[in-house]
């Protein structure tokens, strides 16, 4: 029986646990960064968008946000993590100042605040453009200003602000837990094998 290096046997382990993904260029509409968008964080300090898109045609909101979350999980716009829709400001779920082409969002105050990365998006006129956050803490809300979409170079007001927020927590795949765990008796067997002799 031949036995197995302990190097054969790491690179084994390796060659079967899942490789990371990186985000796919997306060839997108920048002229959201004709306008802006920052938050609060819990030090008070005034934080900008890591990056953005848009203004991109339809709606962010319709269909539970299916639009911006596939996006965000098909496309990886803003980079490979699982998101979720978290709600819009126009159904109560946190406040806006809709009617407006400038202004403030937040949570109301009874929500608690937002940790890890998360896109706020605002519908205005056909379209929407959605700005992602990455390291900030304790978010309760910020301020916008929207790109300018009119040929006069007038823009239109917001309809709504959506939220959505990035799943930080991984769960293990079981097969990758099973072959990692293989792996580890087989280093285990190897090096008993290696003292008994």
């Amino acid at each position: 029986m031949k036995s197995f290096s302990l190097i054969s046997v790491l690179s084994l382990i390796v060659a079967f646990l899942p490789a990371s993904v990186q985000a796919k260029p997306v060839a997108v509409d920048t002229s959201c960064t004709t306008g802006n968008a920052t938050v609060v964080d819990a030090s008070g300090v005034s934080v900008g968008f890591s990056s953005c898109i848009g203004r991109i045609s339809g709606n962010d909101a319709a269909r539970g946000g299916a639009l911006m979350l596939g996006m965000l999980n098909d496309d990886d716009v803003f980079g490979d993590l699982d998101w979720v829709f978290a709600g819009k400001s126009d159904s109560g779920d946190f406040w806006a100042d809709e009617g407006e082409d400038y202004g403030h969002w937040g949570l109301f105050a009874g929500l608690a605040p937002i940790s890890g990365p998360f896109v706020v998006s605002f519908k205005h006129g056909n379209g929407f453009s959605a700005y992602f956050f990455d390291g900030v803490t304790s978010v309760k809300g910020g301020w916008f200003s929207l790109p300018v979409t009119r040929a006069n170079g007038r823009t239109n007001a917001l309809s709504h602000a959506s939220l959505f927020l990035a799943q930080t927590t991984s769960i293990p795949e079981p097969l990758s837990l099973a072959l990692f765990g293989f792996g580890l008796m087989g280093l285990v067997v190897v090096q008993r094998r290696r003292l008994s002799r």
